[in-house]
C-alpha cells in the first residue's frame, strides 16, 4: 500500500496530556483518526518530561512516512521582545543578541534554551521566542524514532 499524499499527523503537548491527529487535506479536511493520552502521576525531572512520553507512545502508533506537525502550548515556551538588530549582522550574533535579552530577564537557565523570532526588520522590536533545548532534542529523538 503506498503512501497517501493527502494525509498528515497534527501532534500537541500540553500539560497533563498529549494528542496526534490524523488529517486529510482536500477542499474538504477531514479528521481521519484522532488519539489522545493523560498524565497519571506526575514524575520528578522537567515539567513536559511525562508529556514527552506520552507523545512518543501515540507517535509509535502512527503510519510511518507520513508529514508531522507538533504544536507546543505556551505552558513550555517563553516570550521576550528583543531589539531588532541591522539586516547586516551575521547570524551568530543576532543569535547572541537574543540569549543575552532572554538572560537578563530569565537569568542563566535560558543559557539551556533554543531562541527563535521571526526575520527582523531594521528598526523596533521584535517578539522571540525561547523553548527548552532538552524537549526540542527529544521531539526530534521521538519523530524519528517513530519515522
Amino acid at each position: 500500500m503506498s503512501l497517501s499524499l493527502t494525509d498528515y499527523y497534527c501532534a500537541s503537548i500540553a500539560p497533563g496530556g498529549a494528542a496526534l491527529v490524523r488529517m486529510r487535506r482536500g477542499w474538504r479536511p477531514a479528521v481521519l483518526q484522532k488519539s489522545q493520552a493523560r498524565v497519571g502521576a506526575k514524575s520528578a525531572g522537567p515539567l513536559w518530561l511525562d508529556e514527552l512520553g506520552l507523545l512518543e507512545g501515540l507517535l509509535g502508533e502512527a503510519r510511518r512516512g507520513l508529514p508531522l506537525c507538533i504544536t507546543l502550548s505556551n505552558h513550555y515556551l517563553r516570550y521576550r521582545l528583543v531589539p531588532a538588530p541591522p539586516l547586516s549582522m551575521p547570524s551568530a550574533d543576532v543569535q547572541a543578541l537574543m540569549q543575552h535579552c532572554f538572560r537578563e530577564t530569565y537569568g542563566d537557565v535560558a543559557g539551556d534554551w533554543q531562541i527563535r523570532a521571526n526575520p527582523m526588520p531594521d528598526r523596533g522590536d521584535v517578539v522571540a521566542c525561547a523553548v527548552d533545548k532538552a524537549l526540542m532534542e527529544g521531539i526530534k529523538a521521538a519523530v524519528a524514532k517513530a519515522g
